[in-house]
This record gives structure tokens, sequence and C-alpha cells, in this order.
């Protein structure tokens, strides 16, 4: 049995302006250098009914501190010269934020890139064979499928860079259907783990707004 549900995000994608007007005058001077090598970033391209953004807006964590000459058990054993995270939230190229992530936190998020499945990750491939996998399971406990259609949102881009688990997408709406359909296939679950660590500082609902 088959259940729709249609979300409108509109509301949500407000509020979460409305926070960051409310924040205007912590606005950091641009002309800060970036620290490090972009490592992820969850970056705002459009938002449906809504003008703008109209310049770089989102989420960006940078690498520092970091070599892939050495390895990261080696980086785990030293006390000192750990990698560590810069983070910055933009929006429309003012740096509204600035922060780390220690290197302890670093070096947890980084060893679980690297022993992830995430280098090969296609979205909307498991999103449909997340809908698949429910399906069938539905068919053996008699459970009620029940799928979604978000209406309107910010379509948003996804970018993970890491050596060898790279990857990138854009999509509308994307962590409303991950939400929706992450217990039902394991790269999803891997996806949702890793936006877990990288905003375990600042709070899931703020790095996905």
């Amino acid at each position: 049995m088959y259940t729709s549900i249609k979300i409108s995000s509109l509301l949500l994608i407000i509020i979460g302006l409305t926070f960051s007007c409310k924040n205007s005058s912590e606005v950091i001077n641009t002309d800060y250098k970036l620290q490090g090598t972009l490592l992820f970033s969850i970056e705002t391209l459009d938002i449906a009914l809504v003008e703008g953004p109209h310049d770089k807006t989102g989420h960006f964590f940078y690498l520092n501190n970091y070599s892939s000459n050495v390895s990261l058990e080696n980086y785990s054993n030293r006390s000192m010269g750990k990698p560590y995270i810069s983070y910055y939230h933009f929006l429309d190229d003012e740096i509204k934020e600035r922060s780390f992530i220690d290197d302890d936190k670093t070096i947890e998020i980084l060893n679980f890139i690297d022993s992830s499945d995430l280098g090969s990750l296609n979205f909307k491939k498991e999103i449909f064979l997340a809908k698949i996998n429910w399906e069938d399971k539905a068919k053996q406990t008699g459970e009620d499928v029940i799928s979604i259609a978000i209406m309107d949102g910010a379509e948003l881009q996804v970018r993970l860079s890491f050596g060898s688990k790279s990857f990138e997408f854009t999509e509308y709406n994307p962590f409303r259907y991950l939400e929706h359909y992450k217990y039902h296939n394991e790269k999803l679950q891997e996806l949702d783990t890793l936006l877990t660590l990288f905003s375990n500082s600042y709070g899931k609902s703020k790095i996905l707004r």
C-alpha cells in the first residue's frame, strides 16, 4: 500500500534566511583568506519562490595541516601537528560565521570518510534503490510504503573531496529525501552519518537548513 505526502519547504527556508539576516551585524570581512583545502560543502544555488541567493551561500568545511603523504594512523598517534577543519558559513559571499573543528574530531571525520563507500555515491540512484528495497520489504511485512513529493524549497550542491572518496550532486531538497529513505539504503545511512559528524559542533538542523 502506498501513501503519498507532499511537503512544502518554503516556510523552513524563510525561517533560515530570517535567522541569517538577524545576524547581519556579525558579517566577517570577506578579505579574510580562507584556510585550507575544501573538504566538504553544502551550497545553496536556488530557493523556490524567493529571490536569491545572489552569490556564494552555504556551509563550507576546509581541511588544514593535512598531507596525503602521511597516513591517518600516523596523524592519530601524534600529540601535535594534527589536521583540523575550518568552517565558514557564507551568505551572498559574506562570511557570517567562522569556527573550527578540533584535531581529534577531524581525525574521526577523516577516518570515517576513508573507510566509507561514499566515493561511489550517486544520490539519485541510491534514493531509487532505497525505494525498491522498501517495496521489497513491504511485500514481506505488509507495511505501508510512504512516498514523498516536495513541491518547493532549495536547490543544494553537496560536495565531498578527500582522496578517492569524492562525490558531487545537485538536487532540490536532498536532505528531506535522505531523512525519509535513509533506513532502506546503506550508502544513504553513510551520508547521514557524515552530515552528523560535520554538524556535531553546530547542530544538524543548522547546516541542513
